[in-house]
């Protein structure tokens, strides 16, 4: 990707811990899409194209181009598009398509 693009949703929370040495923040990929009142602890890497979804609780690394939601953040499937900042849409028509599905028991 040539562009640097990133969509962060209101009350986004990037909290650095002091448990770790060194760089304690997160790290957000370029084209990523972070959804309303989301919260990314610790030096978690979220990956270029990732999607995380609205509330959720990122403690651990999001792989390049998957969709994460829930508290805990989970990998719910991926992004079939390469930039979703730049096709956010809302309600019918999406672009986006949960490719993957985990079932939450």
């Amino acid at each position: 990707m040539n562009q640097n693009h990133l969509a962060l949703h209101k009350g986004v929370t990037l909290v650095g811990t002091e448990k770790e040495i060194g760089d304690r923040h997160p790290k957000i990929g370029q084209s990523a899409l972070i959804g309303a009142s989301v919260t990314i602890f610790g030096s978690i890497k979220v990956g270029e194209g990732a999607m995380v979804g609205v509330d959720s609780l990122v403690m651990k690394d999001v792989a390049l181009h998957s969709i994460v939601t829930e508290i805990p953040a989970k990998v719910i499937g991926y992004v079939d598009d390469q930039d979703p900042t730049l096709n956010m849409k809302h309600g019918n028509g999406s672009t986006l398509e949960i490719k993957e599905e985990t079932s939450f028991d």
